[in-house]
């Protein structure tokens, strides 16, 4: 469901990475322009590794892990929390 948008970011990041400014077309990436922003896109980066994504060497999430959650958050339930 996933697989198409995660090889999408992946492939961004690399770009990124290459030239962190200008991409190959001269223009501006597209970077957070507030800090507030950048600080919201960090924290779901960041919810998402711990509670969603499971990890190979520890075959479950962190957040099950160090015993905060029982089981792999779905991306509908990190919505969820949003909304509220």
């Amino acid at each position: 469901m996933f697989g198409s948008w995660r090889r999408h970011l992946l492939s961004a990041k690399t770009s990124r990475c290459a030239c962190p400014c200008v991409d190959l077309h001269g223009s501006q990436t597209a970077f957070p322009k507030k800090a507030e922003n950048h600080a919201h896109a960090v924290a779901i980066h960041y919810m998402y590794y711990n509670f969603a994504r499971i990890h190979q060497t520890l075959r479950i999430t962190p957040a099950m892990e160090a015993g905060i959650s029982d089981h792999v958050w779905s991306i509908e339930e990190m919505i969820a929390l949003l909304r509220k």
